[in-house]
């Protein structure tokens, strides 16, 4: 009877999964385009999965309750109550929550335009991040978070965000994003300029081998280092690069695909199409179909 009972369980814990996987892609969002800032109450059923998808904004989310698992630019991480993610625009990402204890959070996001911040500063900001947010110890985003958990509107329902509380998230969202860079400068002012140096210029060739010289550091150490501060590989910290470039490209260029990939340094269009989908969770045809006017 025992044997029997736990088949029963098993199978019904199988039939729940499978009917969360078939519903996951109610939960993906659609296109957002001109609304600015809107923030929005999360509440998952559990185990759910939002598959993977990317969009063209900003997005932030403080996890309030339960246990789930990220998946960002092909690194999985575990996130509980108390912790932030930042995801960047156009970087492809999933989202699953624990089947006994799923995640409630704030989600805020962002279209570019509404971050105060310079072309420049931009640029230097991480392309995802995560957070423990009790070991933040910046003032202004303290401040940001709890004005977003305060505005936030009930389960199912948005609210958008403007005026002077906006001002005052809007400034501590971009003061943690500038702040992350100032840090990396702390740790490793040499890690700092290779990361400008990619960052400005995805599509010139980098050597692991020549940097760590540069850096007077071995190959293994120079990977292990930037992979601990960056939460990726050089080359996939590089890929990244590139694709938040392409995804600019495609938007705002009519060159064809092929062109804007050997731009970028990929060596054939098939190399292109195949790092982008990677990243991006789908084609650049695709993308400049789905985003473009």
């Amino acid at each position: 009877m025992e044997g029997r009972a736990c088949r029963v369980r098993d199978f019904a814990i199988g039939s729940i999964m499978k009917t969360q996987q078939r519903i996951r892609k109610t939960i993906t969002p659609a296109s957002y385009i001109g609304k600015g800032a809107v923030l929005f109450c999360v509440q998952d059923s559990p185990g759910l999965i939002a598959e993977s998808h990317h969009h063209l904004y900003h997005e932030f989310d403080y996890i309030m309750e339960g246990r789930g698992e990220y998946a960002v630019g092909g690194k999985i991480f575990q996130v509980k109550a108390g912790d932030m993610v930042y995801l960047g625009r156009a970087i492809q990402h999933r989202r699953s929550s624990d089947i006994s204890d799923p995640l409630v959070m704030c989600n805020l996001d962002v279209e570019d335009y509404m971050l105060p911040a310079t072309v420049m500063e931009k640029m230097r900001w991480p392309l995802w991040k995560f957070w423990d947010f009790s070991k933040i110890g910046d003032p202004a985003f303290t401040a940001a978070i709890k004005i977003l958990v305060k505005l936030m509107p009930g389960n199912g329902r948005e609210r958008n965000l403007n005026g002077r509380q906006w001002g005052k998230v809007a400034s501590g969202l971009t003061s943690i994003l500038n702040n992350e860079w100032m840090m990396i400068g702390e740790r490793s002012t040499g890690l700092q300029k290779l990361a400008t140096r990619i960052r400005m210029s995805p599509e010139n060739h980098i050597s692991l081998d020549k940097e760590a010289e540069r850096l007077g550091l071995s190959r293994y150490w120079l990977s292990r280092r930037f992979c601990s501060v960056f939460g990726v590989t050089m080359i996939e910290y590089r890929d990244l690069a590139r694709i938040d470039k392409a995804a600019k490209a495609l938007l705002s260029e009519c060159e064809s695909i092929e062109k804007i990939g050997l731009s970028l340094g990929y060596s054939s269009k098939s190399h292109f199409i195949n790092t982008f989908r990677r990243f991006a969770g789908c084609t650049p045809g695709a993308f400049r179909k789905l985003h473009g006017e």
